[in-house]
């Protein structure tokens, strides 16, 4: 299957489903104290029970509710901070799994990602559907790469000439359901599966790659290469049942 392709069936299965995703948490009033925000998004990501095997669509957010979160925002009102949790933690969450493996990790992510959308948000500057979602992704994937750094996981796991130079093959995911493919994405070493994210779904060249991971472009295409080998193995293995 196409690179293309497998882009497509990337962008179906981004949120991870959340077994909190029906409560409601109440934003205090004096929110936008940092002590105070730091605080409540603590509270709210230690209550989530990720569950790593299921994954749904991102729903439709209608343009004029972007915009009116936005609006909110500007004005100082904490209820844009309870729509647009309530909007698209789903979502970011799937985003930063497609990084972190680690679930406890992944709350921490969460955290701090949320926590710089809360308080960048009147640097952002609305250009229509969608916008908003994409300016809160990018937060959350330069979060998820920066725990991976800080985590030094993102080096490949053996030196280049240990190796077998395989040539490449695309992983057929035709007939895959859509969480057992990000389920088996999260099987893929840490800088395998970001060089992979990036380059398939955030559209980055291999010197855009290096730049964000600190690793030489060669590196970043020798990554993507056996993060595909990689994944289409785990793939065969899971039609063959040994998954």
């Amino acid at each position: 299957m196409a690179s293309l392709g497998l882009g497509y069936c990337f962008f179906s299965v981004l949120s991870l489903t959340l077994s909190n995703n029906d409560e409601t948490f109440k934003v205090p009033v004096d929110i936008y104290m940092m002590e105070n925000l730091r605080g409540w998004a603590c509270k709210v990501f230690s209550m989530f029970a990720f569950n790593g095997q299921k994954y749904h669509l991102m729903r439709h957010v209608p343009a004029d509710r972007e915009e009116r979160i936005v609006s909110l925002f500007r004005q100082g009102n904490a209820l844009a901070m309870e729509m647009l949790y309530a909007d698209y933690a789903s979502y970011l969450t799937g985003v930063c799994a497609r990084y972190i493996r680690n679930d406890d990790d992944l709350k921490d992510v969460l955290q701090e990602g949320f926590i710089k959308i809360f308080t960048q948000i009147d640097r952002f500057e609305y250009r229509g559907k969608g916008s908003l979602r994409a300016w809160a992704s990018r937060i959350m994937v330069n979060e998820s790469l920066q725990a991976l750094r800080r985590q030094k996981q993102l080096t490949c796991p053996l030196p280049e000439d240990m190796m077998p130079d395989l040539p490449d093959e695309e992983p057929d995911t035709d007939g895959l359901e859509a969480d057992t493919l990000v389920r088996l994405i999260r099987k893929l070493p840490d800088g395998y599966r970001a060089v992979l994210n990036l380059y398939v779904l955030e559209g980055k060249s291999h010197k855009e790659i290096a730049q964000l991971l600190g690793i030489k472009p060669d590196s970043s295409a020798s990554q993507l290469h056996r993060a595909k080998n990689m994944l289409a193995q785990l793939i065969k293995n899971h039609q063959g049942g040994k998954l």
